[in-house]
């Protein structure tokens, strides 16, 4: 028989239960008890050495402030999810974060976040989803998330952001999916983000949404000189939720879309399925359903277990 799966250091223990205290005031977190084994906590998951490999705990009602404090985050470096998502955080986004070494998703959106996003996630070197959608925070885009070139998605919609557009995420060459919509920048868009003779820049990018920001829209129109739009575009002087598609690329490539017909605040684990599923697993395209603001030829991804029945209408990929 397999060995029995090691348990959680002292240090992860300890810190998880530091993170209970800071987040967990109403006390939902009743089985995250001092002397427990970790690794069978509700909302974590460890691998086969005991290191915490993720913290999944959205839709909670989760109430209190994200921990500043660098000895929270430390020993939890190992951690390669962490989805406090739609809970009711508030305090800052902590710089602290950038401990997480190992991190592929961070999904902190519809909290009650404040302040400004850290530059220091920019130092992730495996931040592939970042989504802080849905909070309150302020201040500009922080130009050293442009060093953070393993990002596919990024969404920061709604929120109150302000300033420029940073030149310097151009070099995010792998970026999908990127959500500014519905905040206070300004200025033109960059050309390097996408040019016009399509080398260079976010050359993976397939869909952006720019819309809602009355400074974009004043200082850079629907267009902007030197920019390529990709195939699903929202442009500044859209409304936010408006994503239109590119007509001459339409019949390339179907939106990834989730059950609601949109992808702005796709579930990122479902995304990262989407491209690369877990052996075994199916992964099904349905046409959107009716009534949501999916367009034709979009597309909704099914992630499905081994051995599961395709859905009436549904189509392998």
């Amino acid at each position: 028989p397999p060995p029995p799966p090691a348990n959680a250091s002292a240090a992860q223990a300890r810190a998880l239960l530091l993170l209970k205290a800071a987040i967990d005031k109403n006390g939902t977190l009743t089985a995250w008890r001092p002397g427990d084994e970790p690794c069978t906590w509700y909302g974590i998951t460890c691998d086969d050495g005991g290191n915490v490999t993720a913290i999944s705990l959205p839709g909670l009602a989760l109430d209190g402030a994200l921990p500043l404090d660098a000895g929270v985050w430390r020993p939890l470096a190992s951690l390669k999810s962490v989805d406090l998502s739609s809970n009711k955080l508030t305090g800052f986004v902590p710089p602290q974060l950038n401990a997480l070494k190992d991190a592929e998703i961070v999904s902190l959106m519809g909290n009650g976040l404040q302040g400004p996003l850290p530059g220091g996630l920019g130092s992730l070197p495996k931040l592939e989803n970042l989504i802080l959608a849905r909070n309150n925070l302020t201040g500009p885009l922080p130009a050293d998330w442009g060093n953070a070139t393993t990002l596919r998605v990024v969404d920061v919609s709604s929120n109150a952001l302000s300033g420029a557009l940073p030149a310097g995420w151009a070099a995010l060459a792998s970026l999908r999916l990127l959500n500014v919509s519905n905040n206070d920048l300004a200025g033109p868009l960059p050309p390097a983000w996408r040019p016009a003779n399509g080398i260079g820049g976010m050359e993976a990018l397939k869909e952006a949404a720019l819309g809602g920001n009355q400074g974009l829209c004043a200082k850079g129109g629907n267009k902007s000189e030197g920019f390529a739009a990709p195939d699903f575009y929202n442009p500044p002087c859209s409304p936010a939720g408006a994503v239109d598609a590119v007509p001459a690329k339409r019949a390339r490539e179907p939106r990834l879309v989730d059950n609601q017909g949109t992808s702005a605040g796709i579930d990122p684990n479902k995304l990262k399925q989407t491209e690369s599923a877990e052996k075994g697993a199916k992964i099904a395209v349905l046409p959107p359903p009716p009534g949501t603001n999916a367009t034709q030829g979009d597309a909704v991804i099914n992630i499905l277990p081994a051995g599961a029945a395709l859905p009436p209408g549904a189509t392998p990929v």
